[in-house]
């Protein structure tokens, strides 16, 4: 059995660059997870919107992959399209997609299209 003595404890200064940026990444993909999954919860709660295949699609490729998939396909999502008339683009993954914080995660591309899909539904101007 190791006592606390024997863990070795090492500064993040010794960690190489990269595997910081690596560490630093992979917190920010799990907030962006935990944030997808906070928006399926909030349309559920306040719209009464249970996106059930949006759940399962965070669970099977993770929130990047799925953000990337649904602001990507041609002409949009149905689930877009009910946060819209639901009043709630708040709740949609391209709001998301755009918060700076997650910048990093996205090429300008992808931000590109939730900015002008946003723009298209008077969301932003």
């Amino acid at each position: 059995m190791n006592s606390s003595n024997d863990v070795k404890k090492i500064n993040v200064k010794d960690i190489p660059e990269t595997k910081q940026v690596m560490l630093k990444n992979e917190d920010l993909e799990r907030k962006f997870y935990m944030d997808m999954r906070e928006i399926y919860f909030k349309a559920d709660k306040e719209c009464g919107y249970r996106a059930s295949r949006f759940m399962q699609m965070i669970a099977d490729k993770g929130g990047v992959d799925t953000a990337k998939k649904l602001v990507t396909k041609e002409g949009g999502t149905e689930g877009f399209e009910k946060l819209w008339q639901y009043k709630r683009l708040d709740l949609s993954v391209e709001a998301l997609v755009l918060n700076d914080v997650y910048k990093s995660l996205f090429s300008d591309e992808v931000r590109d299209i939730c900015r002008q899909r946003l723009k298209e539904y008077g969301f932003i101007t």
